[in-house]
């Protein structure tokens, strides 16, 4: 919420008052300077009460404005319709076993190639974040969730590929060449989850 405007009203009403009452009481009859002091306090006191109306004025502003910021996950849906947000996940079929070093047996990570689409079936680059689990069978084998900013540096933009990129090791090591991936991604625009799900081969690491 926007910072609230704060108008020391008080303070200034009892600190100039009070030094006009002295002045007033310290005098034993109505004169010329009683008179005057008398009207500088009644525009003063109009003074605090314009000043208190401008300081509501402005609270009832901020209010505004922050309802009007509202997330974009609580716009209607006449107004989403208008922009382009991720309504699906695609796997890309570069979601595969990476063999590191020839001179072992098997891959040593595999990594996993997704891209966001949106409501109209169309590659968008999207941020968030993203939870994967790695399953032999029945068997999960792995878990791993990404966070937004660690996720962003995952992105590739090229001719060829336009997606992000994970690599991960096994937290497990499978035995079989066939594994199976799930892939759950939390949109950061509206927080929004799409998940998406593909088979992948690999060659099995030396245990």
């Amino acid at each position: 919420m926007g910072e609230v405007v704060r108008i020391p009203l008080r303070g200034l009403m009892v600190t100039s008052m009070a030094a006009a009452m002295v002045l007033i009481t310290g005098c034993g009859r109505p004169s010329a300077v009683n008179t005057e002091l008398r009207k500088q306090i009644q525009a003063m006191q109009e003074q605090i009460e314009q000043l208190t109306l401008e300081r509501d004025g402005l609270r009832a502003q901020l209010r505004t404005s922050d309802e009007q910021r509202a997330p974009i996950d609580r716009l209607p849906q006449t107004r989403l319709d208008k922009l382009f947000v991720v309504s699906g996940l695609e796997v890309n079929r570069l979601t595969l076993g990476v063999d590191l070093d020839p001179n072992l047996p098997g891959d040593e990570i595999f990594k996993v190639t997704f891209t966001p689409i949106d409501q109209y079936g169309q590659l968008i680059k999207a941020a968030g974040a993203v939870e994967i689990q790695l399953r032999e069978g029945e068997r999960q084998i792995g878990q791993w969730k990404i966070p937004t900013p660690d996720l962003r540096s995952k992105w590739i933009s090229t001719v060829l590929l336009y997606a992000y990129v994970v690599e991960l090791p096994w937290q497990e090591k499978p035995t079989s060449s066939k594994l199976h991936v799930n892939i759950a991604f939390i949109d950061e625009l509206t927080g929004r989850r799409f998940e998406a799900q593909r088979d992948l081969e690999i060659v099995p690491p030396a245990r």
